[in-house]
């Protein structure tokens, strides 16, 4: 059976037995989990981060982009979780999924990169406030 509307539960860590209909979301672990929509049982588990999934929620619904495809799964679904409703999505070709999955390595890959400019800013910082106060101190105290 298919589901069509979705609840939210908010958790610290991720059940052991997941229900039919119920997102669970993590933020301690940025991740969220579910059922797959279309029956089968499967758990289907999704990174949230800037690369990754995101989520939306308003206070009653929730919603993940991008849109979830469950290609490795025998069931190949593919749909977008809406205001807690489930949109079906038509399946990808196998060229569309290689090609996903490329510009998503892509993605990653720029997001790792940012991420390094951004600690490497603030070590500059660091460094040039660590090498002034060493300046000072050599200037007052006449000592290196």
């Amino acid at each position: 059976m298919r589901t069509v509307r979705w609840e939210t539960e908010w958790v610290e860590d991720m059940p052991d037995v997941m229900e039919r209909g119920k997102v669970y979301i993590s933020i301690k672990h940025r991740l969220t989990e579910h059922l797959c929509a279309c029956g089968c049982k499967a758990e289907v588990s999704l990174p949230l981060g800037r690369s990754d999934w995101r989520i939306e929620y308003d206070g009653e619904t929730v919603s993940l982009r991008p849109s979830v495809g469950n290609w490795r799964l025998p069931c190949g679904s593919h749909y977008i979780i809406r205001e807690s409703r489930t949109q079906w999505c038509r399946a990808w070709s196998p060229e569309e999924v290689m090609a996903g999955r490329i510009r998503d390595r892509q993605e990653k890959e720029w997001d790792i990169k940012r991420k390094l400019k951004e600690r490497v800013w603030w070590k500059r910082i660091l460094q040039r406030i660590l090498a002034a106060v060493k300046d000072k101190w050599m200037r007052l105290t006449g000592k290196p």
